[in-house]
């Protein structure tokens, strides 16, 4: 009987500190459109005194991922725009050298230690993690969009603790 009532207690203790995050990623533009973060990862980093410059290291690092997958796309739609020989072996090379790098970024984010939890926002810019432990964290994620051919946003964040006496939290990353 003392093993059930402890299994219950530790079972217990689990959920009650256990929180639900909930949260939407946001830019209103400078003419009024809101965009979200639709289709984009969102990262939920534990900071910890002594980590937190590291921290800032990996949102670099998540930040040069997009901007090399950006700059990839691009390079194919210049490719398919420009079918010279000279300029087809330019950006065949130009192509594979971000492969390698978008692979690289992905495996050092990956391996990194300081990424907590990773989701991806839904089509509304909405996001959800679960089972959250308390403490403080950071949440990022990317909103971006285009103006002619310039990009517009880039990576946002914000930082929230979690205290043990709550079960839900709803978070907006905006700025």
């Amino acid at each position: 009987m003392k093993k059930l009532f402890l299994i219950s207690l530790i079972t217990m203790s689990y959920y009650v500190h256990a929180v639900e995050i909930s949260g939407q990623g946001f830019l209103k533009t400078n003419g009024g459109s809101i965009r979200t973060c639709a289709g984009n990862n969102v990262y939920l980093n534990k900071i910890t005194v002594d980590d937190k410059n590291n921290i800032i290291i990996d949102m670099a690092i998540i930040e040069k991922y997009y901007t090399d997958i950006k700059e990839y796309t691009e390079g194919i739609v210049l490719f398919k725009k420009f079918k010279d020989n000279e300029g087809e072996a330019v950006y065949k090379q130009a192509l594979e050298d971000t492969k390698v790098k978008i692979k690289n970024l992905k495996e050092s984010i990956t391996k990194s230690k300081y990424i907590h939890e990773e989701t991806m926002c839904d089509a509304q810019g909405n996001f959800n993690f679960y089972d959250i432990k308390s403490g403080k964290y950071r949440i990022a994620t990317t909103v971006e969009w285009y103006v002619g051919n310039k990009r517009q946003g880039g990576l946002i964040f914000k930082e929230i603790t979690i205290k043990e006496n709550k079960s839900k939290i709803k978070v907006f990353i905006t700025q």
